[in-house]
C-alpha cells in the first residue's frame, strides 16, 4: 500500500487580502500544487482534505497548515481547522501548525488548541 499522502494548507494574509494554497507532499518532501486561488472557500479545501485524507485507512496521511506568510487567525478560522482536524483524524492522520508567529502562538495557547 502506498504511504498516506500530506497536504499542506499555506494561508497568506498580507495588506487584507487572503489567499490560501493547498499542496501535496509526497514521501520524498516535494510538493505540488493541487489547489490555490484568492479567497478560496473553505468548504471547497475541506471537500479536498475529505477527499484525500478522510478515509479510514489508519495511516490517514496527515495535513500541515504552514503559517509562514500569516500573519493573523480569528476565531472562524480556527473553527475552520478544528473541523479539518476532525476529517483528518477519521483517516488516523493528524494535524501540524507549523511556524506561527508570536501573535499566532498566543492565539493558540488561549484557545488552548497548542
Amino acid at each position: 500500500m502506498d504511504p498516506a499522502p500530506t497536504l499542506v494548507v499555506r494561508p497568506v494574509t498580507a495588506l487584507g487580502v487572503s489567499q490560501l494554497a493547498v499542496l501535496l507532499r509526497d514521501a520524498q518532501g516535494r510538493e505540488e500544487e493541487i489547489l490555490r486561488r484568492p479567497g478560496m472557500d473553505t468548504p471547497t479545501v475541506t471537500a479536498e482534505i475529505e477527499r484525500r485524507l478522510a478515509a479510514p485507512r489508519g495511516d490517514g496521511g496527515g495535513l500541515v497548515i504552514d503559517l509562514e506568510s500569516c500573519d493573523w487567525v480569528d476565531s472562524g478560522v480556527l473553527g475552520v481547522w478544528v473541523a479539518w482536524y476532525h476529517a483528518v483524524a477519521r483517516g488516523g492522520g493528524r494535524v501540524v501548525i507549523s511556524r506561527p508567529n508570536e501573535r499566532i502562538r498566543n492565539i493558540l495557547r488561549i484557545s488552548q488548541l497548542d
